[in-house]
């Protein structure tokens, strides 16, 4: 192993060992942060936000840099399967095995090891700790400062490749309501909550089978909007008519379709079936946010990045190109290993990240 990767190593030992897991949206990155501080030399830091709260940012910059590398440091809870401690790195000859070591740690260890090998005048770093919470309100505050970076690098698990395009996340939380009485009465067929949410869910379905149909026309990969219903609770007794059901559901639509747009689409069916609460619950931009966003792709080609296809899963490199920042993301290992008892990334990814941030530090200003 060289200097360079033990180095990579050396860092990811460290950071897996500070748990910064996200229950309900309160990790503590405090400790992290104050580890990834000391190995900044001559870097200016901005820290927001508050530890109790799980919504902290690091903000740190050296001379006047193009490009925002930004990581979340917090990760999901460790399930009950785990073969070994989940704080404890274990490393094999192929790959390292540690909570948040694929997502998305193992990005932050290739930065720092990458600046310490580095002769960069220009860097910047951006770290968050509630991405896996949802809601990203550390970006969405950042991303509304005013800054002068014309490329944003969103690290998530792409195999080291570059993704520019990527799908919205729109999700709404809806109650049906009936008048509750005896299940013999024949108004139980149609004045029945649970049934009015049957009825609602097998028309967004359709509408779902209808938007499959739909490619978009420059990632024909993608198609179709992701629809899912994810939870559902209602009802008190089988001979009780059900006032009362709940059904929160989710969507993803394709790179250029406004989230809110497609919400209204789900909207008006329930509203055919008299819903009687809604409640948006997300409404994040695809990638890139608008047709009129800027083209990353020269940018990449200027920083040697391999193109990566558009994936499905969300990211917050929609938020920076919502708010007109060129964005795009890239970062080792595999989203496959992302969120699973004994997580792993292939040590061969370190190594090439590593590589591509080292790169890109000593490169000219974009």
């Amino acid at each position: 192993m060289n200097t360079l990767m033990q180095s990579t190593m050396t860092h990811l030992q460290a950071l897996v060992a500070i748990d910064t897991q996200n229950q309900n949206g309160n990790a503590d990155a405090s400790r992290l942060f104050e580890y990834v501080t000391q190995h900044l030399p001559g870097f200016d830091i901005q820290q927001c936000g508050s530890a109790d709260q799980g919504e902290l940012t690091l903000h740190a910059w050296r001379g006047q840099p193009d490009l925002l590398v930004n990581i979340h440091v917090d990760t999901v809870p460790a399930g009950p399967h785990w073969s070994a401690n989940p704080m404890e790195l274990q490393i094999n000859a192929e790959k390292a095995v540690g909570l948040g070591a694929c997502d998305i740690k193992g990005a932050l260890a290739c930065w720092l090891a990458a600046l310490e090998h580095s002769q960069a005048d220009h860097a910047a770093l951006l770290l968050c700790s509630d991405e896996e919470a949802g809601g990203s309100r550390g970006i969405r505050a950042f991303s509304q400062q005013p800054n002068t970076y014309q490329l944003a690098l969103i690290a998530e698990p792409t195999l080291c490749r570059a993704v520019s395009a990527h799908r919205g996340y729109a999700s709404a939380e809806l109650t049906f309501s009936a008048t509750a009485g005896h299940s013999s009465e024949a108004r139980a067929l149609q004045d029945n909550a649970i049934h009015r949410t049957s009825r609602f869910l097998s028309a967004t379905q359709a509408l779902a089978l209808q938007h499959a149909q739909k490619f978009h026309p420059q990632y024909p990969d993608l198609s179709g909007i992701c629809l899912n219903a994810g939870r559902i609770s209602g009802g008190r007794k089988n001979n009780i008519i059900a006032e009362h059901c709940e059904l929160s559901l989710g969507c993803r639509p394709l790179p250029g379709q406004p989230a809110d747009a497609l919400l209204n689409e789900i909207k008006a069916l329930a509203e055919a079936e008299t819903v009687s609460g809604w409640q948006v619950l997300a409404a994040d931009p695809p990638l890139p946010a608008t047709p009129e966003a800027t083209d990353v792709s020269p940018l990449l080609q200027q920083l040697g990045l391999p193109a990566g296809d558009p994936v499905s899963f969300w990211t917050e490199a929609a938020l920076f190109s919502a708010t007109g920042i060129a964005a795009a993301v890239c970062g080792p290992g595999d989203i496959a290993q992302a969120h699973t008892a004994d997580e792993w990334v292939a040590l061969s990814q370190l190594e090439q990240m590593t590589q591509h941030y080292l790169r890109i530090l000593n490169g000219a200003p974009l």
